[in-house]
């Protein structure tokens, strides 16, 4: 199973990827210090961009179960 494969909790919408769910996270973030229209699709792509750089981190620092 790779990153995009897995599954956060049950508190989520089925299905959702552990990619997803983190972009979702950092989203929020950066959503409440800006606002503004021209950076939202920007704002959308650094939220996956953060996402994907956590699961690289995770592979690193936390060995996969197999």
């Amino acid at each position: 199973m790779n990153d995009i494969e897995r599954t956060v909790g049950t508190n989520v919408t089925p299905g959702m990827s552990l990619r997803q769910w983190y972009a979702g996270m950092v989203l929020m973030g950066i959503a409440t210090r800006s606002s503004e229209d021209s950076m939202i699709d920007f704002t959308a792509r650094l939220a996956f961009k953060y996402a994907d750089a956590m699961l690289r981190v995770e592979a690193q620092v936390i060995p996969q179960t197999q």
